[in-house]
């Protein structure tokens, strides 16, 4: 009786340790992603729908993002919003997975989810027919949630992932309120594994007011800081489809380095050469020497604007002329060293800001190494 006592025991503990070892190595569920086509703005037709999915994690998160959107949607392209709302398995073991058709009733045991999604409505119901608005539930474990975001994008055919920046600050005196860790290593993994380009909303709009009201202002001062390549053009072409609306002042500033690359620059002259043509555009170029001018002109336009853009550009930071040598004081990689600098507490920034990464295209080789 003790020996098969002790046996079961022993069997308990061996399945009970190797089975988990076994699942996280055979199975990973960014496998499906791996065929899949990555889509991105620049492809998209420019009068055609854009699909979006924009994820909500906490209350903060639904003024901010309705904000961006009503800036984002006044053109005659039309815009479609899957909103992701994002709650944490607590206490059930099992995840949950919950569609809000339009028409029926809201049946959801969470109260602030339901909340979301009636203010969502609201807004859907107040954009001028430019933007539709579909609502999801998502309860799920942390380490998880990127699969919910990334089958949502491949199932609309997305092209934008909208996540919430991890910190928050308070409005009235711009110090932080709340900084979630879990929620950056979620944005970390998007960024790594999108399949379609993924934009991190930071709002720090403290005294201004990005969304239409009629105590708001009539026009919305939006710049997007161009220095070059995949990100860049990226951000270029949400912030001209967003100056489509007639109440947006885009002004493009084009930081240029005194020594560029060839191939890169006539991309770059390329996505540019329609900004130029438009008359309701500003547009502008500044030949920059090193950081220290990029960090100046930044600094100078930071408080001129409600929202700014740019692009990511992680995979060129440290080796371009514009933004050498600013790495090694980077806080916030995720943003970029433009958008980490845009934030910094040297700024004192009370303006939102929108940062773009082009979808990545991954090697499935790649794939195959990530632990999770």
């Amino acid at each position: 009786m003790d020996d098969a006592f002790i046996f079961m025991v022993g069997t308990v503990i061996v399945f009970g340790s190797v089975v988990p070892i076994l699942v996280r190595r055979l199975y990973n569920p960014e496998k499906r992603y791996v065929g899949c086509l990555k889509r991105n703005l620049i492809e998209s037709r420019q009068n055609s729908e854009l699909q979006i999915i924009s994820c909500i994690h906490a209350p903060g998160d639904v003024n901010a993002v309705i904000n961006f959107l009503d800036a984002s949607c006044g053109g005659d392209s039309p815009i479609a919003v899957t909103v992701l709302h994002h709650i944490k398995l607590v206490g059930q073991s099992t995840p949950l997975f919950i569609s809000h058709r339009k028409g029926s009733v809201i049946v959801c045991d969470y109260l602030h989810s339901m909340n979301v999604i009636r203010l969502f409505n609201e807004f859907e119901q107040n954009s001028r027919g430019s933007l539709s608005v579909n609502a999801v539930t998502a309860v799920s474990l942390l380490k998880f949630m990127y699969d919910d975001i990334f089958s949502l994008a491949v199932e609309k055919l997305a092209s934008l992932i909208i996540l919430p920046f991890h910190i928050r600050w308070w409005k009235q005196d711009g110090s932080i309120q709340s900084e979630d860790h879990s929620l950056r290593e979620l944005n970390n993994r998007v960024l790594e594994k999108a399949p379609c380009s993924v934009g991190i909303l930071v709002d720090r709009c403290s005294n201004r007011r990005l969304v239409y009201k009629e105590d708001a202002p009539e026009v919305i001062n939006v710049a997007m800081i161009f220095l070059g390549g995949d990100d860049d053009r990226e951000a270029l072409t949400f912030a001209i489809r967003m100056a489509q609306d007639t109440r947006v002042k885009l002004c493009v500033a084009h930081l240029l380095p005194a020594n560029f690359n060839e191939l890169e620059a006539k991309q770059d002259n390329v996505a540019l050469k329609g900004v130029k043509e438009k008359d309701h555009i500003t547009f502008g170029e500044e030949v920059v020497e090193g950081a220290a001018t990029t960090v100046s002109l930044i600094r100078s336009m930071v408080p001129e604007y409600e929202l700014i853009i740019v692009g990511r550009r992680d995979n060129l930071d440290g080796i371009t002329p514009q933004t050498s040598g600013l790495r090694q004081w980077c806080e916030y990689p995720e943003l970029g060293l433009i958008g980490d600098l845009i934030i910094s507490e040297d700024n004192k920034a009370d303006c939102s800001l929108f940062v773009v990464q082009q979808a990545r295209e991954q090697v499935e080789e790649q794939q195959q190494q990530m632990p999770w």
